[in-house]
């Protein structure tokens, strides 16, 4: 199972958006999500919920509960 932080980083890739558009969005600093990458550690719980508004998919998705990206909430 993939931890949270690598799905974080194939949503980036494969979504074509950068850390920096990533952090002013969630309001992470660029260095905590720089850390994630380096250290393979995970975002705080707190802010799943705006990482999962940011890449359009569920938190459950970002979790590794299901491989179904799509979200709960209507846009």
């Amino acid at each position: 199972m993939k931890e949270i932080s690598e799905r974080i980083f194939d949503l980036l890739k494969k979504q074509g958006k950068t850390q920096k558009e990533f952090s002013a969005f969630t309001n992470i600093k660029e260095s905590a999500i720089s850390q994630w990458k380096a250290d393979g550690t995970n975002p705080r719980a707190e802010n799943l919920a705006i990482i999962a508004k940011f890449f359009n998919v569920s938190s459950d998705y970002l979790l590794g509960l299901t491989d179904d990206q799509t979200p709960y909430y209507k846009q």
